[in-house]
Order: structure tokens, then sequence, then C-alpha cells
């Protein structure tokens, strides 16, 4: 019955019946319905983005003379207080490269919607939308200056919310439609789209009616992208290659987008927990927003059976709190728990991969089976932690050569084996990253150039 009750509220609200409702609430009340997670919100705005852009035009310069630029649009970036998101992260990189070749580069935030990030304890900003819009636009132009040098006046940051949800629906579309048009985009631009879980559905919507060059930037394997709205499907899983035609790995051309960090220093929770470590210690470590929910069966026989080997053996999870970890082990895990140290949150992983090696741990670096992370996995290699990880991983092929990664338990495990007892193999892994990281620069790098010119 229930299923049938939402069936027939879709159908409604497709039909566009609740149009003139929702064009009439602020942003903010919005906001608050995400936040609870009030079914069909997500469906009732988009499908009154839909009806409005319909009848939208947007302006293209057809003046061939000018001279390209570069758009990076996006809902939000999740920002912390002294590090910053990997979304970022990707995004400048490849803005680093149209910089220094003197393009103008542009960053737009919608930053509307709330559905992904707004919970998640470790983000310092909780109510984005509320968030005075200079300081949001300092933050970014900070962080860029901090990992690669950009000046502020290099970039140009564009806020399109900036009444902090104090805005009718209606009204803050109009506003976003006039930017677009005010921007007179050609074909010559290059206007990329920030994809994942924290997507803008207004901004997508928008995408096809641009005449610029569309570049769709993903790092999901589970996300469904309509190709034939883009020119290219940039994406950091080496499965979507074969899901769309368009598709494309080359995204990073710097892997040390978290360099800026190293000064960084750790806090005093994080200092206790790894003086607490005996010196003879092997560290796993690994990092995934909300870890709990990425456990599956395969990834704890695999605890058990490393754990089990070695007494001295630790676990360090980032990103969820030792009650929900816990839960999700609770009779199945077959070591003590106290070898478990959860962190629910760090302001940079870089830096404390960084200590780990510095104490000289053997550390590694390993991943339940899941599609994400992949930038942690980057992390990880840059401070020379090997890393163990499934295929299907976002790094995979992209940030870290393809032979380091594996199909079977039995692989699994024993990649992880030969890491603790042959030092050399740790070794080949730096060795191998170093050269992968050179090669995928230059292809990336002369990729980005090409697109100013085709």
């Amino acid at each position: 019955m229930k299923q049938i009750i939402k069936r027939i509220l879709l159908a409604i609200v497709q039909k566009g019946y609740l149009n003139f409702i929702a064009r009439n609430l602020k942003l903010k009340f919005y906001k608050e319905l995400e936040i609870k997670k009030v079914p069909l919100i997500r469906d009732v705005l988009y499908t009154y983005y839909e009806s409005i852009l319909n009848r939208k035009h947007i302006n293209c310069d057809e003046d061939l003379e000018s001279q390209p630029r570069v758009f990076f649009l996006t809902n939000i970036f999740p920002l912390w207080e002294k590090s910053t998101s990997n979304f970022l992260k990707i995004n400048a990189d490849i803005a680093n490269v149209y910089i220094k070749n003197g393009i103008e580069v542009n960053f737009i935030l919608a930053n509307h919607s709330h559905l992904s990030y707004l919970t998640n304890r470790g983000i310092k900003w909780k109510d984005f939308m509320n968030v005075d819009y200079e300081q949001i636009e300092n933050k970014i132009k900070e962080d860029l200056y901090n990992m690669y040098k950009i000046e502020r006046d290099k970039v140009k940051v564009h806020i399109l919310n900036k009444n902090n949800g104090n805005i009718k629906l209606k009204d803050y579309i109009e506003n976003v439609i006039n930017f677009f048009n005010s921007l007179n985009l050609t074909k010559k631009d290059i206007v990329v789209f920030s994809g994942g879980k924290c997507k803008s559905d207004l901004l997508q919507i928008i995408m096809p009616k641009l005449c610029s060059k569309k570049i769709y930037l993903t790092t999901g394997a589970k996300e469904e992208v309509e190709c034939s709205n883009y020119d290219y499907v940039l994406t950091s899983n080496s499965n979507l290659l074969n899901k769309y035609k368009n598709a494309i790995l080359p995204i990073n051309v710097n892997f040390s987008p978290f360099k800026w960090e190293e000064d960084e220093n750790i806090s005093n929770k994080e200092k206790i927990i790894i003086e607490s470590l005996e010196k003879e210690s092997i560290i796993f470590v690994s990092s995934k927003q909300r870890y709990a929910d990425s456990i599956d069966n395969k990834y704890i026989d695999i605890l058990n059976n490393i754990m089990l080997k070695h007494n001295n053996l630790y676990l360090i999870l980032i990103g969820d709190s030792k009650e929900r970890i816990l839960s999700i082990l609770e009779n199945k895990i077959e070591f003590n728990s106290n070898r478990i140290i959860c962190i629910e949150f760090i302001n940079s992983l870089y830096t404390f991969f960084k200590e780990l090696n510095n104490n000289n741990f053997k550390t590694l670096y390993i991943l339940p089976r899941i599609t994400g992370s992949g930038v942690s996995n980057l992390m990880a290699a840059c401070a020379k932690i090997p890393t163990t990880i499934f295929k299907g991983n976002d790094a995979d092929g992209n940030w870290i050569p393809s032979k380091y990664f594996v199909e079977t338990k039995e692989e699994y495990i024993n990649q992880i084996e030969e890491f603790i007892k042959d030092e050399k193999k740790i070794e080949e892994f730096i060795n191998d990253f170093e050269k992968f990281r050179r090669e995928k620069q230059k292809i990336g790098e002369k990729f980005y150039l090409e697109l100013l010119k085709g």
C-alpha cells in the first residue's frame, strides 16, 4: 500500500501539480525538508527546475575571436576548517593547468541543496547555506593558494545563492538563469560540471543548454550520466570506460594537492594515539565517510585472517565512531576489538599519514570493497604508504598503478602479506607509483590543453 501511495504522489509531483507551491517556498525551507529526509522533495525541486528551464534560453555568443575561458560548476564544496575537500582538490588540479597557461578560470557554486554533506559531523560549516558567501569565497581562494600558489586575482569565484536561504525558489532560479546569460558563453569556453552525490540538479539541467564544450566530472562508479549532454565524461573509475562512449580517465595531473598540509600539526588526540602504539607495530590505516556503512563480510573475513596472524597489527579506521563500527563487527571479528582505533574526523589525513611514516611504523592503506575514497588512496601513496584495494575502486589505474588492485579475497590477503614480510615490496610500490604519477601528469596536461584547440 505504501508503494502504491508513493507512486501516486510521485506522479502528481512529476505532472507539475505542485509547481505553484514549490516556486513560492524559500530555499531555507527546502533545506530543512532535505535534512529531515522528507520523501519526494528532490523530485519536487527537479520537476520545477525542468518546467522553468524548458521555457528558457541561455545566451551563446558566436564571437569566435574571443579568448577561451574555463568554468567549474558545482553545488557545494564541503569545506574543512584547516584542510579542504577532495572535490576542490580535483577541480583545482585541472584549474591549475589552465591558469599556468594564461586561461581565465571561474568557480561557480550553486550552494542551494544539502542532501549529502550537511550531516557529516566532521565538517565545520554544518549549515552551509547560512555561511556568509564572502567567507566561502575567501576559503576557496585560500585553499587554491595553499595547494598551488594560485594568486587570489587569478581565479573568479561566483556564489549563486547570496541570500542565506532567504529567497524564494522562483527568484533564485531566475537569478541563476540571468547569471548564465550574463556570461555570454562561446563555443571556445569549457564548462566542467562536478558530479557525485553533492551535484546540483539545477545546474545539471542547465548544462545541455550551454553552447560551450561540456565536461562531466564524476568520481562514482554507480553514477548515472546522460553522456549525450557532454563532450566528455571524465572519470576516476576505469569501470566507466566501457559504460560511456565518451568516458576518459585523465583527471589528476599533479597528484600531490595535499603537500601544503605537511606543516600542519596533528592534534593532541592524534599524537596520543600514535605514541600509544609500540614501535614494532604494523598499522592498517583506512578512511571513508561513515566508515561502518562500507564494511562487508568479505572485508571482515580478511581482517580476521590477517589480524590473527600478526598480534602486533592495529587498525586505524577514520571517518566514523567506534560505537558504529563495532556494531557492524559485533560477533563477527575473531580478534580483540582493542586493536581497533577509530577516529571520527581528522583535519589533515595527509599529515596523519606522514606522521605514521615518520614514526617508522610499517603502515599499509586498506579499504573495504567499495568504489569511493580514491583520493584517500592517492594521499596514502604520496605519503609513501602502499595500498591494497579491490578492483573497481576510483583510484584503479587512475591514481594508483592497476597492478596493486586485486580481484579476490585470496589475492588481497597475499598482497598484504607480501608488504608485511618484504620491505622491498614497499619500495617497489613507491617507485612504481612515482613513475606512474609522472606518466599520468604528462597525459593529463596534454589532454586539458588539447581541449582549448578543438
